[in-house]
């Protein structure tokens, strides 16, 4: 399989992987492409559940690299409100699983999004964050992108509510979305 031809993206070593393990001349080589891929997709999500953004891998776009523990530490470093306002989901983000994870659930899946020249399947974890004290914001939740099949270095979506503090008879909440990515189009 040329990669000129590849209709997802995936981390350098499972490329060659999925190169080597399929037969491309049998009349079946989709359906076994399918299947290894749906296979290499559990194991890439339970190897994350074990070591983080690290296992995450690293892309190739001809001659540059892109290691997603890198790109999503540098998409995080660019928000200087998480650090100071939310800085147990901030750990989290970045040192999962490993990071405290009291007050926050997380769960993953699978999404379909049309963001550009053709639908792009995503696998994400989302994250909730519940505030501790009345100063912290009541609820956060974060989408972390952990896999894109043709825009890919790394991409969080942050909602926050965060309580209205000036008007104690009218209690109310401001609700914030962010949206940032480190996003290159990549080759399909």
């Amino acid at each position: 399989m040329q990669s000129r031809h590849c209709e997802v993206q995936l981390p350098t070593e499972a490329m060659e992987q999925f190169q080597r393990s399929v037969n491309w001349s049998a009349s079946d080589a989709s359906d076994q492409a399918n299947r290894l891929a749906r296979q290499m997709a559990l194991q890439a999500l339970l190897n994350y559940q074990q070591g983080g953004n690290s296992a995450l891998g690293t892309y190739r776009d001809k001659n540059h690299p892109a290691a997603v523990a890198e790109t999503f530490a540098s998409l995080l470093s660019r928000s200087k409100a998480l650090p100071v306002y939310l800085p147990e989901l901030r750990e989290y983000l970045l040192n999962y699983p490993k990071a405290d994870s009291s007050g926050i659930q997380s769960e993953f899946f699978w999404e379909k999004v049309n963001f550009g020249l053709k639908p792009t399947l995503r696998m994400v974890q989302a994250i909730i964050y519940q505030g501790r004290t009345p100063q912290q914001p009541a609820y956060a939740v974060a989408v972390k992108q952990l896999y894109a099949s043709h825009y890919f270095e790394s991409a969080l979506d942050l909602t926050v509510c965060v309580r209205d503090a000036q008007n104690p008879d009218h209690p109310g909440f401001y609700l914030i979305t962010l949206k940032d990515r480190n996003k290159r189009a990549l080759p399909v």
